[in-house]
């Protein structure tokens, strides 16, 4: 992964008021919310079933989810 110097209008606007933002990496699975969805979801079909298919990973996934 590169380090870019890109950049931003936000960036600049936050500076001038007196804040920074620090930016995440993009793939970091630890920092990054879906990923950490996404790993709750998988455990829960895991565990809670013996059949992997479609139908059955969304109904898994919006009882983890509680959509």
């Amino acid at each position: 992964m590169a380090i870019t110097n890109t950049k931003y209008v936000v960036d600049e606007m936050a500076l001038m008021a007196g804040h920074e933002i620090v930016r995440l990496p993009v793939a970091h699975c630890t920092l990054n919310p879906f990923e950490l969805a996404w790993v709750q979801v998988k455990g829960h079909i895991k565990a809670n079933t013996c059949k992997f298919n479609l139908a059955e990973a969304k109904v898994m996934q919006r009882r983890v989810l509680r959509w």
